[in-house]
């Protein structure tokens, strides 16, 4: 168990990390415990890219569904990525590809 909850920690730090690194102008905050992650949605910086009406959290998971990633709102601006228990880092580096890429194509 304690190698388990390592293992999460270093997970978790890795997604921080790499979002922090690209500076996607969207996210405003990352948030979360263990690997349930929240990433918080600049709802200004999204208004003016985007003319839509839906909530920015309900239009990026569209998004990211469509591009093959799973993830749920957690609120107007929260987008919630939960991954199984037992993924793999491969997994983790592939969904984060996946977030940015969408991020960074809506931000244009």
């Amino acid at each position: 168990m304690i190698i388990y909850r390592h293992m999460l920690k270093n997970y978790k730090k890795f997604i921080i990390n790499t979002f922090n690194d690209k500076k996607i102008s969207l996210i405003k905050e990352i948030r979360g415990r263990g690997l349930m992650i929240g990433f918080v949605i600049d709802h200004e910086k999204f208004n003016l890219t985007k003319k839509t009406d839906q909530n920015p959290s309900i239009y990026i998971v569209n998004e990211l569904a469509k591009n093959g990633l799973l993830t749920v709102p957690a609120g107007p601006d929260v987008i919630r990525w939960l991954p199984p228990l037992n993924v793999q880092k491969s997994e983790v580096k592939e969904a984060i590809q996946i977030m940015i890429s969408t991020l960074d194509k809506e931000a244009k």
